[in-house]
């Protein structure tokens, strides 16, 4: 279910929330003090976390930009069903985070994505008020919001082949150049790596100073004297 389902099935809920609410309070005072006290807060119950004011505000202003329409209803949704409109809020949120980062990549791709998610998010407004009330009008809405999605799709897929074809292309130039400068580069990369081998060689000969040892001292013989013959 997208934002603009949950934010109509919601308006349009509203009381029969508020009846299964108010039985579920009555039968929990029929309790006795002995079971309420087994009864811990919060039990099967799916904690959600509450978006920040700075997502939400980004997520409201995301969409008051991009469907007016739905951000309407979710100022009414805010105060009819809390838990609804937090969810709505991270799913729109999460939305324009995507799009802003297709931006960064590709403004074309960017265009048409955010096409695709007006044409989405208003079938989907469409498609929960024909649910709530059959009218040909908005049946009518309906098949042409749905007709422009497909395009979209469509357009989306071909922009994606386009960009795919781009980096075959670049690939493919590289590969030609690599085969082009292929001995070329590999004889600069060793006459770069044998330059000085034989000078370096050449001098540690002829200075003909022998190496000293591991521990950088020389050893020193002691001299003793000859050992007389009896």
């Amino acid at each position: 279910m997208g934002a603009a389902d949950t934010v109509v099935s919601q308006s349009g809920s509203n009381t029969n929330t508020n009846t299964n609410t108010s039985g579920v309070q009555s039968n929990s005072k029929s309790a006795p003090d002995s079971e309420k006290a087994k009864i811990k807060p919060n039990a099967g119950k799916v904690l959600l976390i509450t978006p920040d004011p700075e997502r939400e505000a980004a997520a409201l202003s995301f969409v008051k930009q991009h469907h007016p329409e739905l951000a309407e209803l979710l100022t009414h949704l805010k105060e009819s069903s809390p838990k609804e409109f937090e969810r709505a809020i991270r799913d729109l949120y999460r939305a324009s985070e995507r799009l802003a980062q297709i931006q960064e990549r590709d403004s074309i791709s960017y265009e048409l994505e955010l096409g695709l998610w007006k044409a989405r998010s208003r079938a989907q407004l469409l498609s929960a008020r024909l649910h709530m009330a059959d009218d040909d009008g908005i049946r009518k809405e309906l098949r042409a919001t749905l007709t422009e999605e497909y395009d979209l799709r469509v357009r989306i897929a071909e922009r994606d082949r386009e960009k795919v074809s781009e980096r075959v292309k670049a690939l493919d130039e590289q590969i030609d150049r690599l085969r082009t400068q292929r001995d070329k580069t590999i004889e600069n990369q060793f006459q770069s790596m044998t330059k000085n081998a034989g000078t370096a060689a050449g001098s540690k000969a002829a200075s003909g100073k022998p190496g000293k040892p591991a521990n950088g001292k020389t050893s020193k013989k002691s001299a003793k004297p000859p050992e007389s013959t009896k």
